[in-house]
Order: C-alpha cells, then sequence, then structure tokens
C-alpha cells in the first residue's frame, strides 16, 4: 500500500510539470521575437552508407536575420535515428566561426 501510494505522489509530481513556456502578453510575444533565431544545415557524404564506412558530416549554423554565419551558438547537437525512432549516435560538436565537422564510423555488426 504504502509503495502505490508513493507512486501516485510521484506520478502526480511529475504531471504538474509544464514542457513549455505559455507567452502572457503581446509585450513579451514581441520581445521574443526580437531574439536573434537560427538555422542549422547539415551536410552529409550521401545518401547511402555501408557498413564499414564513414558517415562524414558538416554542419553551419546561420543566422536568420543577417544570413551570415552565426556567433551567438557555440555547441551544436547531432544524433542519427533510425525508422523506429532509435537513436544510433549522438555528437557533440564545438561551432567556430559558425561551423563544424564530424564522422561517425558505420560498424560491421
Amino acid at each position: 500500500m504504502k509503495r502505490s501510494a508513493l507512486a501516485i505522489v510521484f506520478c502526480l509530481c511529475i504531471l504538474q510539470l509544464q514542457s513549455q513556456y505559455v507567452v502572457q502578453s503581446p509585450v513579451e510575444l514581441a520581445q521574443l521575437r526580437e531574439l536573434p533565431q537560427e538555422l542549422i544545415y547539415v551536410n552529409h557524404t550521401g545518401p547511402v552508407v555501408f557498413s564499414g564506412e564513414y558517415l562524414y558530416y558538416g554542419l553551419q549554423c546561420f543566422n536568420v536575420q543577417t544570413r551570415r554565419t552565426s556567433q551567438i551558438s557555440k555547441i551544436a547537437y547531432v544524433a542519427l535515428i533510425d525508422q523506429e525512432g532509435n537513436t544510433i549516435f549522438e555528437h557533440k560538436l564545438r561551432l567556430e566561426q559558425g561551423k563544424s565537422y564530424g564522422d561517425y564510423f558505420i560498424p560491421t555488426a
């Protein structure tokens, strides 16, 4: 009984958390729109990579307003996800002048 009550309290605490912020006023919305926005483009070695080969990729992070490489973000995260939604790999890359490069070896087995 004690264990199930603890589980219910724990679930209720989790349900109280919010994952998104709600904008409260038009002034706040205008302030959020003034924040700089970025786009990331990912280039890779091709549509097909076989086992035993490397997947090479490059990132370019652009400032939307200036259309130049962004100096705002310093870290980028890259993940390769299969058709079922499982993560194959995740990399954390340092952006220098809005650009970064990486690789992943496709295992043979």
